[in-house]
């Protein structure tokens, strides 16, 4: 497997080659979650007991089914990235069905791992981290993709939680950085919205970095093996 050190470098150069194509594919759903925003009432609105619009309503409705399109669309891009927008789009839509049950699925099961003791979580997690590039780039179903992620990661069970505690530490640091520069752009609505927009670019970045564990994995690296889990 890379070392961390190597996917970081990857995942960043990938990034900033395809740049506009991820911009692109986040669009939509930014432009939504920022209109959603506008709709909502504020903490002031709430505390006298105004509740939710129904154009708030309905815009997060389909702003959360755009953040799924937009997962699926930016692993296709990933792995193609001379898709163009709209084509990683039409390709992601016969996926969405089964991602849905796929997350539902995944959400039982961590649900029930987590309640019993954290550490069955913790080893569920790291076995499907993979499961959605499974179940879009290899085309398997639901219960094929839980089965397969768990498979590439037996054996390096130690290896992948570190890296992923890794990027997630990394990702806790950049994020509580961005969310500092609202404090230098204070232009109310605005500036909230840059610094969102900036936020969810670590989303792609996360995505990819964890295509590139996942390409390890699939491919058998022949490094030494973490104890097994």
């Amino acid at each position: 497997m890379r070392k961390p050190v190597q996917l970081f470098k990857e995942a960043f150069d990938i990034m900033s080659r395809n740049i506009f194509l991820f911009l692109g594919i986040m669009l939509v759903p930014v432009i939504l979650s920022f209109l959603a925003g506008l709709f909502g009432p504020t903490p002031a609105e709430q505390s006298i007991g105004i509740g939710y619009s129904p154009t708030y309503i309905i815009l997060t409705l389909v702003s959360a089914i755009m953040n799924v399109f937009m997962g699926i669309a930016i692993i296709l891009a990933i792995q193609n990235n001379g898709l163009k927008v709209v084509e990683a789009y039409q390709q992601a839509a016969p996926f969405f069905l089964r991602y849905i049950g796929m997350s539902i699925v995944m959400s039982v099961l961590l649900f029930i791992g987590f309640l019993l003791l954290i550490v069955p979580g913790v080893i569920l997690s790291v076995w499907f981290a993979f499961s959605t590039f499974v179940l879009v780039l290899e085309r398997a179903g639901i219960v094929e993709s839980l089965k397969k992620s768990r498979e590439y990661v037996r054996g390096r069970w130690w290896a992948v939680f570190g890296r992923i505690m890794l990027l997630a530490l990394v990702m806790i640091v950049l994020s509580i950085v961005i969310s500092g520069l609202s404090i230098l752009v204070p232009f109310g609505t605005l500036g909230t919205s840059l610094v969102t927009a900036i936020t969810m670019l670590l989303a792609p970045f996360a995505v990819i970095y964890m295509y590139l564990i996942y390409q390890d994995l699939k491919g058998g690296s022949s490094a030494t093996a973490a104890p097994s889990v």
